[in-house]
């Protein structure tokens, strides 16, 4: 499958709903996203950020990961770690600047 030597850093978005390493958003929402890919290039824009999370991190469904995963610590810290930047997008409707740790943490400034 992946070269071990060079393991890659992209992640593909595609149509349809199948997946071997990709995210599939089906085909009607792929259409819509390379339409606004279009528009942002054409507009000047060189790269587009993607914010992957685990699913809706709301209260909620917060709850419900936290106990679906209750015995996974490492993933829960870390969920809870990329949750900051999370609610400031809900809350802003903005990307929440940030760096990355030595310890492998993301760091959110608001």
């Amino acid at each position: 499958m992946g070269d071990k030597v060079s393991l890659g850093g992209d992640i593909f978005i595609h149509g349809s709903s199948a997946t071997v390493g990709c995210i599939p958003i089906t085909d009607d929402k792929i259409k819509e996203f390379y339409l606004f890919s279009v528009e942002a290039r054409n507009n000047g824009q060189t790269k587009i950020p993607v914010h992957i999370f685990p699913g809706k991190m709301d209260d909620k469904s917060w709850s419900i990961l936290q106990s679906e995963y209750s015995g996974h610590k490492e993933l829960i810290d870390f969920w809870t770690n990329m949750r900051a930047g999370y609610n400031h997008f809900e809350k802003n409707k903005t990307i929440a600047s940030f760096n990355v740790l030595s310890s492998g943490k993301y760091q959110f400034t608001h």
